[in-house]
């Protein structure tokens, strides 16, 4: 149930995000990035591509380490392993 509500907000945020792109004044970044994080809570798989990414751990990492919620959601207990190797600079791809 928890899964289903989470992706039908995150289709709304991305309906929004996409608003934001046809209207100049509703800023689109914050829905997409709301989505994005609703999307990760729901899919192991999309949560695996996102902290793997090389843009997130060069501009966003620190940043999500030191928030509480966001860490919680991107990285959970279970990936300690993972953890590790992405912060010890080994691309897991």
């Amino acid at each position: 149930m928890k899964k289903l509500v989470f992706l039908v907000l995150a289709v709304v945020f991305i309906i929004l995000g996409i608003i934001g792109l046809i209207i100049p004044v509703v800023p689109q970044v914050p829905f997409f990035v709301v989505a994005a994080l609703l999307i990760a809570s729901v899919s192991e798989r999309f949560r695996y591509f996102v902290i793997s990414s090389k843009i997130y751990r060069k501009h966003l990492k620190d940043y999500v380490m030191k928030h509480g919620r966001i860490k919680k959601i991107l990285h959970r207990k279970d990936d300690k392993d993972d953890n590790q190797s992405l912060s010890n600079g080994i691309d897991m791809q």
